[in-house]
């Protein structure tokens, strides 16, 4: 997921129940300042064993959901269903929506 102007740009690895934000995102300057963050992203903002001075992520972060992810990412409320996309410009949703139907 990215954002305007590359304030943000987010790789992520979706796992069954969890989302992992990978090492080497960026994450958004406003979400880093933000103070409407559940207690994972709180804990990862506030820990400089996890994003470095730059914003960058310096190790993985997990997280419940896609859409707790990307808040963490981008710093506001967002669906993750629908701004995380892979490789082929596929939101999450369409690309798990296709699986179960290959799977079905």
């Amino acid at each position: 997921m990215s954002g305007h102007k590359n304030a943000y740009k987010a790789f992520g690895l979706y796992i069954g129940n969890s989302f992992i934000v990978k090492t080497g995102s960026k994450i958004s300057s406003k979400a880093l300042k933000s103070q409407k963050c559940g207690k994972a992203a709180k804990l990862y903002h506030d820990s400089d064993d996890y994003i470095n001075k730059d914003g960058y992520l310096i190790k993985d972060c997990k997280f419940k959901s896609p859409s707790t992810a990307a808040e963490f990412v981008c710093g506001y409320s967002i669906n993750g269903f629908l701004c995380w996309k892979t490789n082929d410009n596929k939101s999450l949703k369409t690309y798990l929506q296709t699986k179960e139907g290959a799977n079905g």
